[in-house]
């Protein structure tokens, strides 16, 4: 196992009395008052009074005085702490003068000093005084040039005998102190020291006091260490909290010397992972400079699976999370080779349910900043017998730590890194956020994914989704919306992608996605067309419809794109139910158009889901159709509703100020004024796209919250960076007063904006585009491009395109916070969560044959509100209104007719289909004998005595068409290898689900597979002999192996293959999707009956099972004891099919199955044996457990490996049994151990210690057993029971994602389940012959059922009659 050490036992009131390990000192514990801070600090921000030692960096010594002569100490070897007699020598007191300068006076007097004279030039000299000066020539007050980076400081005094000034600086070499003039100021130097604080240790080490200091580090320095800065969510794995680089120089088992800060009971795990350096320097910050930064940290540290996503190694964890300050140890049991490594020291946050819920975070309250904060520091790591101590560039220790926790933070997209091809990602750049809030309370994530390069169209650009519905908890794969590619011509200039995309959402289920297609926005006539184009889905964003092209005579013919993020729609008033877009247009012509134009010009747009049309907006009563500044160009539009008919427009702006607010105010549908606004305090150094929502509060009426970058991460090239979240009052009228909230990745920014430097915060980080939306909880959800460095990556050729020669944009990921009102408005509160749920409408959404008018779904809608919270409803006085509505759409989205919305106060309204089309005001069916035709249902909740509580909708549609036929997709071994999704327009299904599609009709399937599995490839039929491309004409989406679509094809280009002749209408195509996981096992159950004589000695009943019926995997499961230790790269089968039952064994039962004999004398009880290859021993776990008759016995084991093991309820529940660990480290390798039985005996003389003794009738002392082993289900059934039913044991191989055994009964929840049965054997009656085995047998002899005698036994059922060298006699049944 992995070894955690803590000091945890010393009171709060000892700690203060005693002085901690201060580990990156070796310092020992003694009594004192006073230690070393860990944190190096610059001298100059010290107050006077204050206590420092000097360390000198290149000869490794701290330096004192005594008598007037130098004293050293060894940095690693030494202690300074007030018990020390000479710790007077080493401790200096700072004192300032009133220019700033310090100087510095031990406890014993002295204080260095510099001279400066003439002497055939200038010359200095280093002395040790008993006085403070600061006299001409004379001088020990110094000037301090300190390196935050480094923490080197250099002090030095100023000399100026004629006219110039010269520098003299506190210098040593070997020899001792000195003085010299002018050394280099970038390299390393005599004149090199570093100043740790000397503090009153308050039981932290020194931590509790060392002052806060923001560096980043960015370069690789041997012995580096950096606390973590940044917001972690809850219930997320492998946060980073510091991490350390070390250049190991004998490979050794590693041992991590660590502390926690802030906190850590909102920790439920501590790990430590490491990663070897990648000195390759593929990125830069300054495009000036190619390769100019290291991979090392560019690549950073993937949370979400370390190992595969960034090559991480994992060394171990623990779930005895240390207090805040106290020191700990953690020794791994992984060997680390000689080289250059990052060590991580990571945690996991509790979810909010095991915090006792959110309401058990604190608010932060916007700029007050009450961050609830975690950290650490990594203080030393030792390898062998050398131990490097870490020098931390930052230090967040005594505020808590560098990590704030919030309800939510996720990376959703993250750029996929060449050196890790096998990471989850598939494209190199991720941009462009956009996120909104479907109808169901789905959240609807989408990003651009820019596979080759990261500029803007023209570009290979795919746009991608994924969803939540659990309010940001779990996110669904992603699915490509649009998706681009490198046709059109050479080079990325003529590539046909999608960018910029943008969403909305509608009350109805519709969701739209648009984006800018082809071209790009510069180009002139002649060039290729640049598009504007969207797609829709009417089921909440799950399926997508084919695309749809924009007229460009909307926008006069220029190049332009709907600015991306989420489109404002409107809540009530002229727009009610519309969306409102902002359409930029660039200056440059489209194909085909002969325009010209100055400045940008923002084209106000409506878009009616009812209709799938756009319609422009006339502006400021002039006629015109845009809006467009007259100094400088409007850019990226978003907008927000303030009133019935008011919405504030905010603008990219490239003038003055950066930013544009304008008014507009419908006077109807089409028409509208605008008024500038003027704004104050939204201070920003550049333009960008931004953000803007509504939210009402229950105590302070409604905000308009406003997310934009304020600063640049540098003084250049648009480094946009400092997200922040600024808030004003919602308002129809007035200018706005903004103010400042958050910034949304780094916590610890607090410019007012305008910014262009490094260091603004903690981070030099890039944080550009955001998205805002409302959550089903109350809560918001910010989605945002941001990346902890601003830095480029020089992503290849860019033939045939002006930026050839350019570093790529600023690399990002997609980041998703979730935040609280009250977490960025100081006081506001959240309105009331709504206790009411939405209804279920049934059947699922499908399609169906347009020409059988009997193949028509009978709809039913119905609730459980008045079951699931009776106090707050009943069918009397206080009921539930469930509303529903009907829509039918043609084949092109155009919607014909609407029913109007009726009501129903009953748990269950069933509807036929007449029930609907005679609402939509139809005499006969009208879908009869139309193709791609559909009608949509919609459904909600409302209180009846409160209208103002709504839940949200269901959404089901049913399509009809001609021909149809049914597909699903199977996977294997298991459809739990994949989050399968299947999908037409208005349709989708998981695994093992049937879909009805109609020919011809497009479908997408997306089956990508979750860990631990790989994809393989997808198959027509279930012995993966046949590929499905042999049978079925598909496209592969981007190159993504897993992802396809396809149109339905007819029974000529695909037959049917599965047809169940027993069933009506049971046939359809089925796609296998074949998953492969490289992890095997084998599994033995023994019982504690034996099999009769074997060579003079009795032996256990026991079945096996083998992931292959071959001598060398049965003899391995067969022989195995507990504690067996096996080759460290032993491998084994995987599992052939999901399900298996054992293969053998030598029970008495059909195929060797273990039995149990008619009268349970003895009771019943299983012992169970495991075996695993290195793989699973790594990565994979067992869960074991066993079902009497068709009950499960409360009880469980657990087995876990090392890298991935189960914890949480599951392994501490009463009902466990035990948890085990199916590997152990033999020089610092992993080996795959057994876990099970080790011994068993059986005789008739009682045990005195440790046997188990059964007693026969008369209540005698009689035969017993014993067995040694780990895994014992003990009293399955109990001594006479009467039971005459079957006993399975299951074992089953699982993930650490399993949280409940109840889990267990969805396949999809397990990876391989084995079977051992445990059946009545007819044959024996009692099993009392186990009295007889410690007796000297003579000779066995076999008898069949007709009396014939052998030495041998008969095939079928013998009579076994065994005579013992007392003479005595036994006999017994056996079944061969």
């Amino acid at each position: 196992m992995t070894y955690f050490n803590q000091f945890k036992n010393a009171t709060r009131k000892t700690k203060r009395l005693l002085v901690l390990f201060a580990l990156l000192f070796g310092f020992s514990a003694h009594a004192a008052t006073h230690v070393v801070s860990a944190i190096a600090v610059d001298p100059s921000t010290l107050d006077d009074g204050d206590q420092v030692v000097m360390y000198h960096n290149s000869t490794g010594k701290f330096v004192g005085c005594q008598d007037g002569k130098e004293v050293t100490k060894d940095k690693d070897s030494k202690e300074i702490t007030d018990t020390d007699a000479d710790a007077k020598y080493y401790v200096f007191t700072i004192k300032k003068n009133s220019e700033g300068k310090i100087a510095l006076q031990n406890g014993a007097g002295y204080v260095p000093q510099v001279t400066g004279k003439i002497d055939w030039g200038v010359k200095f000299s280093f002395s040790w005084e008993k006085s403070v000066n600061n006299n001409f020539s004379v001088n020990n007050y110094f000037n301090v040039n300190y390196n935050s980076t480094s923490d080197v400081a250099r002090l030095y005094v100023e000399y100026k005998p004629f006219i110039s000034t010269y520098k003299g600086y506190m210098s040593r070499t070997k020899s001792g102190m000195s003085a010299k003039q002018d050394p280099d100021n970038t390299a390393a130097d005599d004149a090199d020291w570093t100043f740790y604080q000397y503090v009153l240790d308050d039981g932290t080490g020194g931590y509790g006091t060392a002052p806060t200091k923001h560096n980043q580090l960015k370069a690789w320095a041997d012995n580096a260490g950096y606390q973590e800065v940044g917001y972690i969510g809850l219930g997320n794995k492998n946060q980073v909290l510091a991490s350390a680089c070390v250049h190991i120089e004998n490979g050794d088992i590693p041992t991590i010397a660590y502390r926690l800060f802030g906190k850590t009971s909102f920790l439920s795990a501590v790990s430590v992972y490491a990663r070897k350096r990648d000195t390759g320097q593929d990125y830069t910050s300054d495009k000036s400079a190619y390769g100019s930064f290291e991979n090392t940290f560019a690549h950073i540290f993937d949370y979400r699976n370390p190992e595969k996503n960034c090559g991480a190694i994992f060394l171990g964890f623990t779930y005895d999370v240390p207090e805040q300050f106290a020191p700990a140890t953690f020794t791994s049991n992984v060997s680390l080779d000689a080289g250059e490594y990052v060590i991580y020291l990571v945690a996991n946050t509790k979810t909010a349910e095991e915090i006792g819920g959110l309401g058990q975070l604190p608010l932060i309250g916007g700029s007050r900043n009450n961050f609830t904060r975690v950290g650490g520091v990594i203080e030393t790591v030792t390898c062998g017998t050398t131990t490097y101590k870490i020098n931390t560039v930052n230090n967040y220790s005594k505020d808590g730590g560098g990590r704030v926790i919030v309800p939510k933070f996720k990376l959703l997209y993250a750029p996929k890194y060449e050196a890790y091809k096998s990471s989850e990602e598939y494209s190199k750049y991720y941009r462009i956020p956009a996120i909104t809030r479907a109808s169901d309370g789905t959240l609807v994530a989408l990003s651009d994914a820019r596979k080759n390069h990261i500029h803007d169209v023209s570009n290979n650009i795919d746009i991608v989704s994924r969803r939540s519905s659990d309010n940001g908890k779990t996110w669904s794969d992603y699915i490509v919306i649009f998706q681009g590619s490198e046709d059109g011509g050479a080079g990325c200039k003529y590539w046909n992608g999608y960018g910029d995309g943008a969403v909305a959402s509608f009350s109805n289920g519709t969701v739209i996605a648009t984006a800018i297609h082809g071209f790009g926005l510069s180009g002139g006539t002649s060039d290729a067309a640049s598009d504007v184009v969207w797609k829709v889905s009417r089921d909440n964003g799950k399926s997508w419809s084919s695309e749809f092209v924009m007229n460009k005579d909307l926008y006069d013919g220029f190049r332009g794109n709907i600015s991306p993020g989420n489109i404002c729609v409107g809540k009530n008033g002229h727009l009610d139910g519309k969306a409102l877009v902002g359409l930029r247009t660039s200056t440059s012509p489209n194909n085909g158009y002969s325009v010209s134009e100055k400045m940008n010009r923002i084209y106000c747009m409506t878009y009616d889901p009812n209709t799938n049309e756009w319609t422009n907006v006339t502006v400021s009563g002039s006629g015109l159709k845009f809006i467009k500044d007259g100094s400088a160009s409007l850019d990226e539009t978003q907008f927000v509703q303030t009133g019935e008919n008011e919405y504030l427009m905010s603008a990219r702006y490239f003038g003055a100020g950066s930013r544009k607010f304008y008014r507009l105010t419908f006077t109807s549908a089409t028409t509208a004024t605008v008024t500038p606004v003027s704004q104050s305090d939204m201070n920003l150094a550049g333009p960008c796209n931004g953000d803007l929502i509504n939210y009402t509060t229950a105590n302070q009426g409604t905000y308009v919250i406003h997310t934009i970058p304020k600063d640049w991460a540098y003084d250049a090239d648009n480094a946009r960076s400092s997200l922040t979240a600024y808030y004003t009052k919602a308002t129809t009228s007035g200018n706005l007063t903004w103010t400042r909230s958050l910034d949304l990745f780094d916590p610890f920014d607090n410019t007012n904006g305008g910014e262009k430097k490094s260091g603004i915060g903690a981070l030099d980080e890039s944080a550009q585009y955001s998205s805002l939306s409302m959550q089903e909880d109350g809560t918001i959800a910010v989605l945002m491009e941001a990346y902890p460095y601003a830095i480029r990556h020089m992503d290849g050729k860019r033939n045939n395109n002006t930026a050839a020669n350019h570093w790529g944009d600023w690399v990002m990921g997609q980041y998703y916070i979730n935040l609280r009102i009250g977490d960025i408005i100081p006081g506001a509160e959240q309105p009331a969560p709504q206790v009411i749920d939405a209804p279920v409408i049934s059947p699922k959404s499908s399609t169906y044959d347009s020409y059988k008018a009997t193949d028509r779904p009978e709809i039913t809608i119905s609730h459980q509100n008045y079951v699931n919270y009776p106090d707050n409803y009943n069918t009397t006085d206080k009921k539930v209104k469930t509303l529903y509505e009907f829509e039918y759409f043609d084949a092109d989205g155009k919607r014909l007719a609407k029913s109007n919305i009726s009501e129903f106060t009953d748990e269950t309204k069933p509807l036929t289909w007449q029930d609907v089309y005679t609402a939509l005001g139809y005499t006969s069916d009208p879908t009869l004998k139309q193709n791609g035709y559909s009608v949509r249902v919609s459904a909600y909740c409302v209180s009846a005595n409160d209208a103002q509580v709504i839940s949200k909708k269901d959404v089901k549609i049913y399509t009809f068409a001609n021909p149809v036929r049914r597909i699903k997709v199977v996977g294997l071994p298991t459809s739990g290898a994949s989050k399968t999704e299947l999908s037409t327009q208005g349709s989708s299904v998981g695994s093992d689900e049937w879909m009805t599609v109609g020919l011809g009709q497009e479908v997408q399937l997306n089956a990508p597979a979750v860990y631990p599995f790989s994809f393989v490839g997808f198959y027509y039929d279930k012995s993966k002999q046949v590929p499905l491309s042999d049978k079925l004409k598909y496209t592969n989406l981007s190159g993504i192996a897993n992802q396809i679509k396809f149109s339905m094809p007819s029974k000529d280009e695909t037959p049917d293959n599965y047809v169940n002749e027993s069933g009506v209408d049971d046939y359809g195509i089925v796609i296998y999707a074949v998953y492969e996981v490289q992890a095997g096992f084998s599994t033995r159950v023994n019982t504690q009956y034996n099999n009769g004589l074997v060579g003079g000695k009795y032996e256990s009943q026991y079945s096996y099972w083998a992931p292959k019926q071959e001598a060398t995997y049965i003899d391995r499961i067969v022989n195995a004891k507990g504690g067996d230790e096996f080759e460290k790269d032993l491998s084994l089968p995987v599992a052939p099919e999901q399900d298996n039952v054992f293969l053998g064994g030598n029970g008495t039962g059909n195929a060797g199955a273990l039995t149990y004999p008619q009268q349970l004398t003895y009771g019943l009880d299983a012992y169970v044996t495991l075996v695993p290859d290195s793989k699973a021993a790594s990565h994979l776990n067992a869960i074991v457990r066993v079902k009497k008759g068709d009950t499960y016995l409360p009880n469980y084991y657990v087995v876990n490996s090392y890298n991935q093991a189960i914890y949480g309820n599951i392994a501490t529940s009463p009902n466990c049994a035990g948890v085990f660990h199916w590997y152990k480290y033999v020089d610092g390798e992993l080996r795959p151990v057994a876990v099970g039985m080790r011994s068993y005996e059986v005789g008739s003389n009682p045990k005195q210690n440790g046997a188990r003794r059964s007693v026969v009738e008369g209540g005698a002392n009689g035969a017993w057993y014993k067995v040694d082993t780990d895994i014992a289900f003990e009293g399955i059934c109990t001594k006479g029971e009467d039971f005459n039913g079957e006993v399975t044991v299951e074992i089953y191989l699982v993930t650490n994602d399993i949280v409940s055994i109840s889990q267990l009964s969805n396949p999809n929840n397990y990876i391989t389940k084995v079977s051992h049965t445990i059946v009545r054997d007819e044959h024996i009656a009692t099993g009392v012959e186990d009295v007889n085995a410690e007796k000297t047998v003579a000779g066995v002899i076999y008898y069949n059922l007709l009396g014939a005698a052998s030495d041998s036994p008969f095939e079928g059922v013998n009579v076994v009659v065994t005579t013992y060298t007392d003479g005595t006699k036994s006999s017994k049944k056996i079944l061969k």
